[in-house]
């Protein structure tokens, strides 16, 4: 069976992706694009997330080379933040794509929102990397990513997906660990877990085969949940509390959603470290400001917490597709009963206006840590 890769035909590495290649090999960094290296190039590009492992070691050298070449920092929310990961953001000024550094000083993967689980493998990770014959980025050999990946696809099945009798694996899993099957052996596999401290399945070779043949959940979930339990050890956090967690994670950010349609722009993306700006775009009317408006909060909204803030004649706050409720947007419709109330209140419309106006600007200030887009 000829098994091709898919992955990475329709997209090319940005020239600051080659940049920062050259600047982390120039400093002597230690590190590698550690997972969905089938994707590598969209990572490149800007489409996705960089996901780097780097040597903890290597640490200050890193983030100096970055502050260097002009990466911010970025902070993530509670439930998206974990110890030994942080995040960078860069800028492509050839496509104006941004480019999203998930750095990693561990492996570490797991349960949504809380990542339960530490890969013991940090020094074995580093003596098996290769150079990606398309685009020069260092890498783990492909039995090693896929090693990692049949612990991933079992770490990160929610819970209520565990306890079916057959649980489903998202096909992107499944073609990404058949491509990397299809570049190993058995026996190279083997080898490698003897080297990681981890026992195979007697029946291994068999499974293998049926992996690759088949591509039956049942045979992925075998090695993959035999794997993970030699790894319980492991735990950052017990079973139990991690989904607790995770539960409640997403309970608040529901939540919030809701809530937040009426107290205001809420933080749900990530934030710059040293706190965001404030982007007016002033012109008269019919001159484009809110279409480039719109264009910079989706720019800006692939990875930073952003709000847009409407100063016209019917002043808004629009805030993750979502237009936050005010209790005086009945008065700056444009619509008859809008109209009508305009009339019955005279000029103390004008006030109102300008209060309302004013409420934006405290909401503005209450989220200074965000990037904020205002019309004007």
């Amino acid at each position: 069976m000829k098994i091709t890769n898919t992955f990475m035909k329709e997209y090319v590495a940005t020239k600051e992706s080659e940049k920062l290649l050259q600047e982390l090999f120039r400093n002597e960094i230690r590190f590698a694009h550690w997972k969905s290296n089938g994707h590598l190039l969209k990572s490149l590009e800007g489409k996705t997330d960089l996901d780097l492992l780097v040597y903890p070691d290597d640490r200050l050298k890193y983030e100096a080379c970055l502050t260097q070449m002009g990466y911010k920092k970025i902070i993530s929310q509670a439930w998206s933040s974990y110890p030994l990961v942080e995040d960078w953001l860069g800028f492509d000024e050839h496509t104006g794509n941004l480019l999203h550094l998930h750095t990693h000083y561990a492996l570490v993967t797991g349960i949504q929102h809380v990542k339960h689980l530490y890969l013991p493998w940090l020094k074995q990770f580093f003596q098996h990397i290769v150079l990606d014959a398309a685009t020069g980025w260092p890498i783990p050999k492909p039995g090693l990513e896929a090693i990692i990946l049949f612990v991933r696809i079992w770490a990160k099945m929610p819970p209520a997906e565990r306890m079916k009798s057959d649980p489903a694996i998202p096909y992107y899993l499944k073609e990404e660990l058949v491509y990397l099957l299809s570049k190993t052996s058995p026996e190279e596999l083997s080898q490698l877990c003897r080297e990681l401290g981890l026992k195979v399945p007697i029946d291994f070779n068999y499974s293998f085969s049926g992996i690759l043949i088949g591509q039956k959940s049942e045979d992925i979930l075998s090695v993959a949940t035999y794997f993970y339990e030699q790894l319980k050890p492991y735990y950052r956090t017990p079973w139990s509390v991690s989904v607790l967690k995770s539960h409640l994670y997403k309970l608040r950010i529901k939540s919030s959603q809701v809530s937040a349609r009426l107290s205001g722009p809420f933080k749900f993306g990530k934030t710059l470290e040293k706190g965001g700006k404030v982007i007016a775009f002033v012109g008269s009317d019919g001159s484009g400001k809110s279409t480039l408006t719109r264009d910079v909060l989706n720019w800006l909204t692939y990875k930073l917490d952003a709000h847009y803030f409407y100063f016209g004649k019917n002043p808004f706050i629009f805030s993750y597709n979502k237009q936050i409720i005010s209790k005086t947007d009945l008065l700056f419709k444009q619509d008859k009963f809008s109209q009508i109330l305009k009339k019955l209140i005279g000029n103390t419309y004008y006030p109102m206006l300008i209060n309302r106006k004013v409420e934006m600007l405290e909401h503005a200030k209450k989220n200074e840590p965000h990037r904020q887009c205002r019309d004007l």
